[in-house]
């Protein structure tokens, strides 16, 4: 396939591509098709199932990262699954929080107005 379709140099890109990938904003299915279908194009970088599963483990954010830590997983599946549950997680509580205190989420807090320099803003004495 690749190198019917495309020449070296392109290769090379996509493979720097998938060296440079991360989760970043991605959900973690849109994350998971992208590094599949990079690593197309760097197979002898995921073509033994540990480095597979620590370079798309590393590739995710910090906060879904943590989760796996001690869950060791050594299978890709396993882990592509468990990160989808704790995404799912996370995203219900970030729902159900904001929920209860949408306010907080303009800075606006319990309906008290923002403070400047360290002091409630005095609008000035007009004469």
């Amino acid at each position: 396939f690749n190198d019917k379709y495309f020449s070296e140099a392109a290769r090379e890109v996509k493979m720097a591509e998938f060296q440079r990938l991360r989760q970043g904003t991605m959900t973690v299915d849109q994350y998971e098709a992208k590094f599949t279908e990079l690593s197309r194009y760097a197979p002898e970088l995921v073509e033994n199932p540990v480095n597979r599963v620590r370079r798309f483990r590393d590739g995710l954010r910090p906060e879904l990262r943590s989760s796996l830590i001690l869950l060791n997983l050594g299978n890709y599946n396993d882990l592509y699954k468990r990160v989808q549950m704790i995404e799912r997680d996370q995203n219900e509580r970030a729902a159900a929080s904001g929920s209860r205190f949408g306010s907080n989420r303009e800075g606006n807090r319990f309906g008290k107005k923002p403070m400047y320099g360290g002091k409630y803003h005095v609008p000035p004495n007009r004469k």
